[in-house]
């Protein structure tokens, strides 16, 4: 799983709507992270390599079931919590 970070090393740790799981974004190398993590015990759940760049914000769904994140060069992507996986990916238009 290559490195695992520290807690406090974490940046943009937001909870989910039931405060049961928290998403959490390290640099791991030239890998942009991110980490599905129990909120109990701080155990990655599920890890979301190569987002295109770094995330700046992280928003759940209202159910906690979806996972938006945002980053300037790639635009917004959507991701499944229960598997980590890439649902939606809209990029920005690119300049003419």
């Amino acid at each position: 799983m290559g490195y695992t970070p520290k807690i406090e090393d974490l940046e943009y740790k937001t909870p989910s709507p039931d405060g049961k799981i928290y998403v959490a974004f390290h640099q791991d190398g030239w890998d942009e992270v991110i980490t599905i993590r129990d909120a109990k015990t701080d155990n990655e759940i599920h890890r979301i390599i190569n987002h295109g760049d770094t995330p700046t914000s992280f928003k759940f769904t209202p159910d906690g079931k979806q996972l938006a994140s945002y980053c300037p060069r790639n635009g917004f992507a959507l991701w499944d919590v229960a598997t980590g996986k890439l649902l939606l990916r809209m990029r920005p238009k690119k300049k003419p």
